[in-house]
């Protein structure tokens, strides 16, 4: 591949390596080392008193991080271990006594709970109003068409019958083309942004 894997997985290329041999040699666990722990939130934001290591949690808590662009776990990493069914043990280096945080494919706590807190600047809500566009099911895909044209990236999305938001992260001013283009596209639809 041009580039090489550090092109296509930027720094994440070690871990996605790591995962492949971790597939390849049928490994029970994968343990790798990071700077701190997998905690439930930020302890430069809330005080290193107010966070605890997480402990255990699921793939898919693991994705949601990634999405965040939180430097928790690689997108292809996590992928990689899921589909092999292997878990993943994240421990703090310069805390080896302590058993870190365990990623599974099926964990699910005990009792409903937020594991993590976490959030992302720079973020968008992007309203694209029409009240006629209920039962019709071209708008969202037309929409996505020209989000990816400008190369925005969207985080989540939220729809009912007559509104689409898409939660996009970004700078202010690579936002105004979108929602340019957007208006454009369907002159009729009320197209709102915000912070």
């Amino acid at each position: 591949m041009p580039g090489g894997l550090v092109r296509l997985y930027g720094r994440g290329y070690t871990e996605v390596t790591f995962a492949r041999v971790a597939v390849l040699t049928g490994a029970k666990e994968a343990i790798i080392h990071k700077e701190f722990h997998l905690s439930t939130a930020d302890p430069k934001i809330v005080g290193i008193e107010r966070v605890r290591s997480v402990g255990r949690t699921n793939y898919d808590v693991a994705n949601q991080l990634s999405n965040l662009e939180l430097e928790a776990i690689h997108s292809a990493t996590s992928k990689e271990l899921r589909h092999a069914n292997i878990p993943l043990r994240v421990k703090n280096t310069f805390d080896p006594q302590n058993d870190g945080t365990v990623i599974t494919r099926d964990y699910v706590s005990d009792t409903p709970q937020a594991e993590i807190i976490a959030g992302l600047r720079g973020v968008h809500a992007l309203e694209f109003f029409k009240p006629d566009m209920v039962g019709v099911n071209d708008y969202d895909a037309d929409i996505l068409k020209t989000l990816k044209s400008y190369a925005a990236r969207v985080i989540m999305k939220a729809s009912n019958a007559n509104t689409i938001t898409h939660y996009l992260a970004g700078a202010p001013e690579a936002m105004a083309p979108v929602v340019k283009a957007l208006e454009e596209d369907f002159p009729t639809a009320s197209i709102a942004i915000r912070r």
